[in-house]
């Protein structure tokens, strides 16, 4: 077997998380969904936990600027749980698949090194 070949049924045989980094609308989430509906077809079983979805479902969907101005830090201390929690979801759905393979895409802005430090130690501390 050359170095550029694998076998197709050992490929994915681990839980993944995938931490999306960058600014708003700059396609963080266009590009987790394509990497679902890929995911999806070849049988791993691949969900997308967005931040800003958990910050709608809490109420705050008509927020301003102001909600996401670095200075503003009871903003800041929402935005991190609000991350926090969408990465838990993201943990528990992939303990609770059935499958070796099993993707999370934590979709959220993850621009700070803090924030990344904070994700990558979570998930160290179930893994």
């Amino acid at each position: 077997m050359s170095c550029f070949e694998s076998n197709p049924f050992n490929v994915f045989q681990e839980r993944l998380i995938i931490a999306m980094v960058g600014l708003p609308a700059r396609g963080k989430s266009y590009l987790s969904q394509a990497i679902v509906r890929y995911m999806n077809y070849i049988g791993c079983p691949t969900r997308i936990f967005n931040a800003g979805n958990l910050r709608r479902r809490d109420g705050l969907a008509g927020t301003n600027a102001n909600f996401f101005d670095q200075k503003n830090e009871e903003a800041k201390e929402l935005r991190e749980k609000l991350a926090m929690e969408c990465l838990d979801e993201a943990i528990q759905w992939i303990q609770d698949s059935p499958k070796a393979c099993s993707i999370g895409i934590l979709d959220a802005t993850n621009t700070t090194v803090a924030r990344r430090k904070k994700v990558i130690k979570r998930i160290n501390e179930e893994y």
